[in-house]
């Protein structure tokens, strides 16, 4: 069978086939996912093959592109036809044995029952997941079966090898009595999100009504990287920690202006004594960047470093330059030997220079790919007791025993002033939300590496880029970071 990642399956959106969607197919589906729709099924009355393909064509390419799988209603032919990533059969269409053999080892194939019957005989060796319903009374299938019951498809579906979709008749409040059964791996939503007046929003609801009912009500805890993500950007939201800044004077205004946009407070000084006041009273994290380092800031900066670690207050520092400019790496070193942080975020040449190794780097720019400085960072790690985060094509995060790669960004972030400095404020944020250094580090790098590659999809340029990057950042939600963070443990 397919190695079917269950995440997939939170939020479904299957395609109306009786009244279509309001706004066209894929604009529909557009907004869908980027209200957090993790699968798309299409099903379609069109019998006319060509009005298919030129539906379903775009379609694939569109979802491949957000790496949203898309499954194809009853079609063997079509799905094996255009690549798609799965196939979804009923009980009156072609048995699970005849589609398996069809469409290969590697499809993803679901199963349609609505009653125990039906559930006890499906074939768990040929099928990766089970689409269970009608739950409650559906107008959206012409041949739908009479509708379950929530108390009875909970016994079906509790009864299920595989994972279970809940299908019919779903809504916001009603995927909260889904969820609350604690039985299904997602819900499938029809005519809630094809015939909504904002297909976006239609899908947020439900979705975070999935997500958030299970850690507030059932207290389940989740912990993937990205599902560690959106508790974290939760928490970022609800608490809105006051994160203080020592940073270069190019990138104030736009490190100020992301901290605003995810949902946290900046504020700047240059004050050693005022800094003390605010690490003491108010202050729930301090980011340090040597950007542009006078011997001044840099009294600055070691004061509030020890202010913070006697407050219990955590910290990032983000080593611009060093290992390339002497004085910097110099005062880096006395920051670790003296006054350690919580984190570390930096490219790969700063980390390698911190942790003792030779590397590359030209002015604030790094030589070295981040793949390169992996060791570094876990060495970096071990040795200070921070979280080491290292930003690149490829981000890398540890906690020296740990390591996470996180593959979300675009080519296009690097071209853009104060991208890697606001980096470090929103890891200072980070921190204040999480319960672990390596927690804030997975957050922060999803949280910069989602938004942007949205951003870059219709800003090709900087100018118009940063703005829809802060845009991003205010209307990221949890449940996209569950969705749509890429992640792998990473090679040591």
């Amino acid at each position: 069978m397919s190695k079917l990642d269950p995440k997939t399956l939170y939020l479904y959106l299957v395609t109306d086939e009786t009244n279509r969607c309001r706004h066209g197919l894929l604009p529909t589906v557009q907004e869908a996912v980027a209200g957090g729709v993790t699968m798309v099924q299409y099903r379609s009355a069109q019998t006319d093959k060509a009005a298919v393909l030129a539906e379903v064509l775009p379609l694939r390419d569109y979802l491949r592109s957000v790496h949203v799988p898309l499954i194809i209603n009853n079609d063997v032919e079509l799905a094996v036809e255009i690549g798609a990533d799965g196939i979804h059969v009923g009980q009156s269409d072609m048995p699970p044995s005849e589609a398996r053999a069809l469409i290969g080892p590697d499809m993803i194939l679901g199963f349609s029952v609505s009653n125990q019957e039906e559930m006890d005989a499906v074939p768990v060796d040929l099928v990766d997941y089970v689409g269970c319903g009608p739950v409650y009374p559906t107008a959206t299938k012409l041949d739908a079966a009479a509708d379950m019951g929530l108390q009875s498809w909970a016994a079906v579906a509790a009864s299920s090898p595989l994972p279970v979709v809940a299908i019919g008749g779903i809504d916001t409040e009603r995927a909260r009595a889904i969820r609350a059964t604690g039985v299904a791996a997602g819900i499938a939503v029809v005519s809630a999100i094809c015939a909504a007046e904002n297909p976006q929003q239609a899908a947020r609801k439900p979705l975070q009504t999935w997500l958030w009912f299970s850690i507030t009500q059932l207290h389940i805890m989740l912990y993937t990287p990205s599902e560690t993500a959106a508790i974290v950007l939760q928490k970022l939201r609800d608490s809105r920690p006051l994160v203080l800044c020592l940073t270069n004077n190019v990138v104030q205004n736009f490190t100020a202006n992301v901290l605003l946009s995810v949902g946290a407070a900046p504020v700047m000084l240059q004050h050693a004594g005022e800094c003390e006041e605010l690490l003491n009273t108010c202050a729930q994290a301090l980011l340090i960047n040597t950007g542009t380092l006078t011997e001044q800031q840099a009294e600055v900066m070691l004061t509030a470093a020890r202010a913070a670690r006697a407050a219990g207050v955590p910290w990032v520092l983000d080593p611009v330059a060093a290992g390339v400019l002497r004085f910097r790496t110099e005062f880096c070193h006395k920051l670790l030997a003296e006054a350690p942080p919580t984190m570390i975020r930096g490219n790969a040449s700063e980390i390698m220079a911190l942790a003792g190794e030779k590397a590359a780097g030209r002015g604030v720019e790094s030589s070295n790919s981040s793949s390169q400085a992996v060791k570094a960072a876990i060495s970096l790690a071990q040795s200070t007791g921070a979280a080491v985060l290292v930003t690149g094509a490829k981000d890398y995060a540890t906690d020296g025993t740990s390591t996470w790669m996180l593959t979300n960004g675009d080519p296009i972030m690097e071209r853009v002033t104060g991208m890697g400095c606001s980096m470090g404020a929103l890891a200072g944020a980070c921190l204040a939300a999480s319960d672990s250094a390596l927690d804030a580090a997975i957050s922060t790098a999803s949280i910069m590496g989602l938004v942007g590659e949205r951003a870059a999809t219709k800003n090709t340029h900087p100018g118009s880029f940063a703005t829809a990057f802060l845009d991003g950042l205010d209307a990221l939600m949890p449940a996209d970071l569950a969705s749509f963070t890429r992640y792998q443990a990473a090679e040591k």
